[in-house]
């Protein structure tokens, strides 16, 4: 999976890695990475996405799923997703990934095209003003 690198992702002590460069960097000053996703204690990043997860006290929120607490894992999860969509991208039906896609929608309670439609959207879209989210072909 080929995602994009940003020289500009060097901020606040964050390195950003693409899903294929070859050799993740060790992580430093308590930042993991998975895949292209940059990891810290408080928050999580992508360079090939504007969708954040933020620690809570409670837990995780993803910028793509306002409303929701999610575990740690699930909110790594909601960032892999929003990293594929942003950098990749997502092929038709017979595109492979759409297998894995499934499967880790699956694990936030949703269905794949869900999810995609849902990370597609800039962050705060899912915040309508009147506190529902958008019609289905909005």
């Amino acid at each position: 999976m080929s995602l994009r690198e940003s020289a500009a992702g060097q901020d606040e002590g964050i390195e950003y890695h693409g899903g294929n460069s070859g050799a993740e960097r060790a992580p430093r000053d308590g930042m993991a990475t998975q895949g292209g996703i940059a990891i810290t204690d408080t928050v999580m990043r992508s360079a090939a996405t504007r969708h954040t997860a933020t620690a809570t006290g409670e837990g995780w929120e993803v910028s793509w799923l306002p409303g929701r607490t999610l575990t740690r894992d699930q909110a790594t999860t909601a960032m892999i997703i929003a990293d594929l969509v942003g950098g990749r991208g997502v092929g038709h039906s017979d595109d492979p990934i759409w297998v894995h896609l499934d499967s880790w929608a699956g694990e936030l309670g949703l269905s794949g095209p869900d999810a995609v439609v849902r990370a597609s959207e800039p962050p705060g879209a899912w915040e309508a003003e009147t506190g529902q989210e958008p019609e289905a072909g909005a």
